[in-house]
């Protein structure tokens, strides 16, 4: 769909954002944004959606109540049977800024993909 829209938000993104699934649904993202969001990350998210590739981005965003919080999101795009471009999986998740913040987002980011695939498993992970 054009502009990616949220097609469906978790219990998870809720509690962190602040925002209802009503408030979102069929809304870019790109609302989470704010004066702190790093743009070249912005940008990576940008590049990868128009080539259906994944990307993972860390991320200033801002709550419903305005307050900000880094989070890192992974992007992955979904194909039907047919190999068409047809969705995109975003997962997103708070950071503490640590020293092993990398090591901790790549074993989240493993457990919600394996979760998510096994959602879908008629389709094919680039």
């Amino acid at each position: 769909r054009p502009g990616f829209p949220l097609i469906y938000v978790n219990k998870a993104f809720e509690r962190i954002t602040g925002y209802s699934r009503a408030d979102v649904v069929g809304r870019n993202c790109r609302f989470l944004q704010c004066e702190h969001t790093e743009q070249e990350e912005v940008m990576k998210i940008s590049k990868a959606l128009a080539s259906a590739q994944s990307v993972r981005v860390g991320l200033t965003n801002q709550r419903k109540d305005g307050s900000n919080f880094f989070n890192m999101v992974s992007l992955k795009p979904i194909f039907d049977r047919n190999n068409v471009y047809s969705y995109v999986i975003a997962v997103q998740y708070p950071v503490e800024y640590e020293l092993n913040q990398e090591r901790i987002c790549q074993e989240r980011d493993h457990e919600h993909c394996d979760q998510v695939m096994s959602v879908f498993p008629n389709t094919m992970w680039s």
